[in-house]
């Protein structure tokens, strides 16, 4: 039996549960922070299989501390919500949809079981 995949949240934005909802919707255990510098604090490495950050209030600030978890080894599988109109190009950039980010993140950790395998068998 597969453990339930863990997802740390960092979103302040009023709709904020709304994404909440959605992603535990399709399975995953959530877990929620307001700020940067609690994720920062919560965020060791293998703690959790999947980290979603919200760029609404600090959009710098977001992507220094996504690009940092990318560049850790092992790599710490991440996804950025952006609004439409955010001048941000990266791979990881996901909408604010509730529904689409939900989507995404079953991707997102399909695709991290799919390279851990890999590994594993290489």
């Amino acid at each position: 039996m597969e453990a339930t995949r863990k997802v740390l949240i960092v979103d302040k934005s009023i709709d904020r549960k709304k994404r909440i909802a959605a992603v535990k919707n399709r399975g995953f255990a959530v877990f929620p922070a307001l700020r940067l510098a609690e994720a920062r604090s919560r965020c060791r490495p293998g703690v959790y299989d999947l980290v979603i950050v919200n760029a609404q209030d600090e959009p710098e600030a977001a992507l220094a501390f996504c690009d940092s978890l990318r560049d850790r080894t092992p790599a710490q599988p991440v996804l950025l919500i952006a609004s439409e109109d955010a001048n941000v190009e990266r791979e990881y950039v996901v909408a604010e949809d509730p529904e689409l980010l939900a989507g995404r993140v079953e991707s997102a950790l399909r695709q991290s079981n799919a390279d851990n395998a890999g590994r594993a068998v290489a």
